[in-house]
């Protein structure tokens, strides 16, 4: 094969071959990683143990996580075998739910390690590799069927130990039989092959997995489709919420909202035996800690204490458990993360400010204006607040006496903040907000009716005319109209810094 060098541009070798020192580092390479190592074939397989599988993970996590680095999380890639026949203890009529179990548990590895996930086509819907009954006619992969070739031939006999040419020569002299039994070859060429990973993508249960349109009759894929498509297929998995494709959405959704899952871990291994493990991620400032408990055992339970309580997982089972002080370190001291937490913990929709400006309706804060005015009604109340969950934020705070008649056995939170952060948030939405809208030349009858409502409602009735003078006073004054208003056991006095614990508490959830 030539080599192209571009116009202008002279190839000179010696930048590049023969250097100095060339040999210094090839000795340095036998000595310290040729001599005195078990050599394998890059297509023969060999075992490992659990305990040496957790070993390298927490070896990596703890480097990247000491010297302030960032890691890549894979466990597939196009050289590699499908992983769940490469990690899981599955054999060939394990049942299809053991191996959905199994990726899933696989999945929650990979998305609690720190560091950038690479999930690699089909591993999302739990591929596998293919099946050990495959023939060498199988194959497509070039290192394979080199491979194949060169156990059969005699020539090749001499590049293995003596103990390695009684075994071969036992199974493979080809003057006295043609066909020598190559059945270990092929179950290490299952095992290895890159091909494991290159079979077509199952999409559906159609011919060809779907990969190739069913109209196109003579075209066939360049390697035969995986055998088990019609009950592997992202067809199938879609809109099916067990599926190992639906376990990942919800894992990544899981990985996005509690980043410090994965920033802040240091692993600690609860169980060292060979079937069970255990990982922790522990930050000794906060006592922190996140658990991936997993069985890798196929035919049997395994129960693992945590804490104060005793697990028991089925085979190839894992569980996720997030602490709820984990938790608390992704919140922020603002009302979007107690909307959040409130519709999380089934108290949704909420009502919100954003909400109004969404439904874009002049009559609601019409409405509103008409209940502090006195000449609304409790059924106003219900007319715009019955279709929610729970109530947030302005502009309902205005009439929390009104909706304490209208729902008297609703429970109430008030939530406290640093009144000059509280200013400074006012000044730079709401404020900023009315003032450019003011201005502006481009005005609608909504936002004409809710301007009105803020300068008529907001600022001149309940806040009394004082909240543009005296903002951090003005919210003091609102903690303590609401703590004199609510009776004690329907009022939490609630920081959002404080988490989940006391709001759980509180809502009894």
């Amino acid at each position: 094969m030539g080599s192209y060098v571009p116009p202008g541009v002279r190839f000179v070798p010696s930048f590049l071959c023969s250097r100095p020192r060339v040999h210094e580092f090839i000795r340095e390479m036998y000595e310290r990683v040729l001599t005195n190592q078990q050599l394998h074939s890059a297509l023969t397989s060999k075992s490992f143990t659990l305990p040496v599988f957790k070993e390298v993970i927490a070896r990596w996590q703890t480097y990247m996580q000491t010297h302030n680095g960032w890691s890549t999380v894979f466990l597939e890639n196009h050289d590699m075998a499908r992983s769940v026949s490469r990690y899981l203890p599955l054999k060939p009529d394990s049942p299809t739910e053991l191996e959905a179990r199994g990726a899933k548990l696989l999945a929650m590895l990979c998305c609690t390690l720190s560091g950038t996930i690479f999930v690699y086509q089909g591993q999302e819907i739990g591929m596998s590799s293919v099946p050990t009954t495959w023939g060498i006619d199988m194959f497509r992969d070039v290192a394979c069927l080199n491979h194949y070739k060169e156990y059969v031939s005699e020539n090749f006999l001499i590049h293995h130990t003596f103990r390695s040419f009684l075994r071969i020569l036992q199974k493979r002299t080809t003057t006295l039989n043609p066909h020598p039994d190559m059945s270990d070859i092929l179950v290490d060429i299952c095992k290895k092959s890159r091909d494991n990973a290159r079979t077509p993508v199952q999409w559906s249960s159609e011919k060809y997995a779907g990969f190739i349109p069913t109209s196109e009759n003579d075209i066939q894929p360049w390697i035969p489709v995986n055998p088990n498509y019609p009950t592997c297929n992202v067809e199938q998995q879609h809109n099916d919420t067990n599926s190992v494709l639906y376990f990942w959405k919800n894992l990544i959704k899981l990985r996005k909202e509690h980043e410090t899952l994965i920033e802040d871990q240091n692993i600690e291994y609860v169980s060292e035996d060979q079937e069970s493990e255990g990982k922790s991620g522990i930050d000794d400032t906060q006592r922190m800690a996140d658990y991936l408990l997993s069985n890798l055992s196929l035919d049997k339970s395994e129960s693992i204490d945590l804490r104060s309580f005793r697990i028991r997982l089925l085979p190839l089972e894992g569980r996720v458990y997030v602490s709820s002080r984990r938790m608390n370190a992704t919140s922020r001291p603002k009302t979007t993360s107690l909307m959040a937490a409130l519709e999380k913990l089934g108290f949704g929709p909420c009502h919100h400010m954003r909400t109004v400006v969404k439904n874009g309706d002049p009559n609601e804060p019409r409405t509103l204006q008409k209940i502090g005015q006195g000449i609304g009604s409790l059924e106003d109340i219900h007319t715009i607040f019955d279709s929610y969950g729970s109530i947030l934020d302005y502009p309902a705070v205005c009439y929390f006496e009104e909706l304490y008649k209208a729902y008297p056995d609703a429970k109430y939170i008030l939530t406290t903040r640093d009144p000059a952060q509280w200013e400074s948030s006012m000044r730079s939405t709401i404020f900023k907000a009315v003032k450019e809208y003011e201005n502006a030349t481009n005005r609608t009858p909504f936002f004409d009716a809710l301007t009105d409502w803020f300068c008529t409602e907001m600022i001149g009735r309940y806040h009394r005319g004082r909240l543009y003078a005296d903002p951090q006073g003005e919210l003091l004054a609102h903690n303590e109209r609401v703590k004199t208003m609510i009776p004690v056991d329907k009022l939490l006095v609630y920081q959002v810094s404080e988490g989940w614990e006391p709001l759980v508490k509180f809502l009894g959830v």
